[in-house]
């Protein structure tokens, strides 16, 4: 603190993404001799582990603080977006208040970022870990409305899965298969993982593990999609999953096995088989995947 200039206004630039001030920068704004500026930056994610506090609590809680110190004269929140240059936009703001000078201090985990694109003249911008390190732990009420706010105010979510009909075409077989506490059959599928590098790669590697190896697909081709009527998420209607539906071409294989979750697999004749012996949620993909033999 002793190196900025006193006589000039002093501006903060963070997320302010921690549970508990740094005490580094609560001392500045306790002591602080000259007038202060608070520039919230703010993603436009929701939740995430660099983004869980919503705008509205870190200004909440600085609200607070300026009621009990006039130093503190304006919380200004910039939204960060792909080509934004904040730094100018912040000066930019700072001459509309009439500021031609003053030193600014800027979260150091931004040095490195996209957003810096200008320097500025009598404008003296230092990047520093010094008051912005994070200190989270989970004691203070601001966590628990910032985590509340969070999970409330985020975004619904779409979760993308995949399902797989199994087909050997020369016998005319489908590939079932059970989960180790349900007494109901199923296709194989699941989650599609952030490192896959595709929906039919999702598809392929969800039946090599759910079949533990034991199916050599020759073919994948999409057939369809729909939104999954999940029992999992009729308490949480803000969210769904939304399945992409495969039909995989393989070999019969009577030693087809479980992987994963599956306890166990079968091979059914296709003409043969009984709809009510599916969980209701994969009733929907057979049904795709006989619509699909009729185009």
């Amino acid at each position: 603190m002793d190196s900025l200039k006193k006589e000039q206004p002093l501006v903060i630039v963070s997320d302010f993404q921690s549970v508990r001030l740094n005490e580094n920068l609560t001392h500045i704004l306790a002591n602080a001799r000259t007038d202060v500026y608070l520039f919230v930056l703010h993603s436009p994610l929701k939740s995430t582990l660099n983004s869980f506090l919503p705008l509205k609590v870190i200004v909440g809680r600085f609200n607070r603080i300026i009621n009990a110190d006039d130093n503190i004269k304006n919380i200004i929140p910039v939204r960060l977006t792909r080509d934004f240059d904040f730094t100018y936009s912040i000066i930019n703001c700072l001459q509309y208040f009439g500021i031609t000078g003053c030193d600014i201090l800027i979260d150091g985990k931004y040095a490195d970022g996209p957003y810096l694109k200008s320097a500025y003249k009598d404008f003296t911008i230092k990047y520093t870990h010094e008051y912005f390190c994070y200190d989270n732990r989970v004691n203070e009420k601001d966590y628990i409305k910032g985590l509340y706010d969070a999970v409330a105010n985020r975004y619904p979510a779409v979760v993308p899965c995949v399902d797989v009909v199994v087909v050997d075409t020369t016998k005319c077989l489908l590939l079932l298969a059970r989960k180790h506490e349900e007494t109901k059959w199923r296709f194989v599928g699941g989650h599609v993982d952030t490192t896959d590098a595709s929906y039919e790669a999702a598809a392929l590697r969800e039946l090599a593990e759910e079949t533990a190896g034991s199916i050599a697909p020759k073919s994948i081709k999409e057939i369809g999609s729909f939104r999954v009527d999940d029992w999992r998420y009729k308490m949480e209607p803000k969210d769904s999953i939304m399945s992409s539906v495969y039909v995989v071409t393989a070999d019969y294989n009577p030693d087809a096995r479980g992987g994963d979750d599956i306890a166990e697999v079968m091979w059914v004749e296709i003409e043969e088989l009984d709809r009510d012996i599916l969980v209701d949620e994969h009733k929907k993909i057979l049904d795709i995947y006989f619509n699909s033999r009729l185009t």
